[in-house]
């Protein structure tokens, strides 16, 4: 018999939907069968970073090949139809080896936090979201917990198993300036602790992280352990530097760019990455420094 394939779709999770219908004498009625196939055909796609339907939290900017992501609680929200959500991130060399350097990302899905990722040294591909209904809208958040002045990351791809859907910002918006205190330096350790240890510090559960959420806004967190308004904890005022080259960390000097001058990229690239302020209207800056 003469067959007619009339029908072929692929939904979010990647299943095959197909309409068949066969004739065997020339105007007679088709006979119609529909039926649902399941194979190894996959519909991820590749997202571009500049994509209009992703929203970047905090200070952010273009780097060779993605997007640069120092500060604390900045990163990268998305809304999707799909199964599963992957990303690929370029975290500084030994972030995994030492607590000096580590970057960590807490995953929410649905505002709901699913799971902290120790990114490891070099460019890796992370599961950020498995097992999702591909039917329904998932709010997707990545978010930088640990701060620009011990590490740094960039986002170079997104991948969805499904579609990418419009994204809903929040309508207001807090700025917080800050030192260790904002950053959530030590926030998770034990009493009695010393020194720095990355996986205690946290700014997701900080002051700042909690008013942002209290009055469902957006919240741009600028925070650097150390930092001053007129000099640093080190005793550096501006225009001085470090035994190693560093700058001083104080705010007159940092606040109009985009990578933290005390940050772990250095600070020739902090004062070549001017931030931009035209789309940038917070209706609240809270400054929180002093105590250093």
């Amino acid at each position: 018999p003469a067959s007619l394939l009339t029908g072929l779709d692929f939904d979010p999770a990647g299943q095959c939907y197909v309409s068949l219908s066969a004739v065997n004498i020339t105007g007679q009625a088709a006979t119609t069968i529909d039926f649902l196939g399941v194979g190894s055909y996959s519909l991820w796609k590749d997202i571009e970073l500049d994509n209009p339907n992703l929203y970047y939290h905090g200070r952010t900017f273009d780097v060779s090949g993605g997007v640069g992501i120092d500060w604390s609680n900045s990163g990268v929200s998305l809304s999707v139809k799909a199964s599963e959500v992957n990303m690929t991130f370029k975290a500084q060399n030994g972030s995994d080896k030492t607590q000096g350097n580590r970057a960590y990302v807490w995953v929410f899905v649905n505002g709901e936090r699913s799971k902290k990722i120790l990114l490891t040294s070099g460019e890796h591909t992370y599961n950020i979201a498995t097992g999702l209904d591909p039917k329904e809208i998932t709010e997707i958040s990545v978010i930088k917990s640990t701060e620009a002045t011990f590490s740094y990351i960039d986002l170079t791809g997104i991948s969805v198993k499904g579609s990418l859907e419009k994204y809903e910002p929040k309508i207001k918006k807090i700025e917080v300036i800050g030192d260790s205190i904002s950053a959530g330096y030590g926030i998770l350790s034990e009493a009695g602790a010393t020194g720095f240890r990355a996986v205690e510090e946290d700014s997701t559960y900080t002051y700042a992280a909690l008013l942002a959420d209290k009055f469902n806004a957006e919240l741009t967190l600028l925070a650097s352990s150390g930092s001053g308004v007129f000099m640093d904890s080190s005793g550096l005022v501006s225009g001085k530097t470090s035994a190693s080259g560093k700058p001083a960390n104080i705010w007159p000097d940092m606040y109009d760019y985009s990578v933290a001058a005390r940050g772990q990229r250095g600070s020739a690239q902090s004062i070549t990455k001017k931030w931009d302020f035209t789309n940038d209207h917070p209706d609240l800056i809270l400054v929180n420094l002093g105590t250093n």
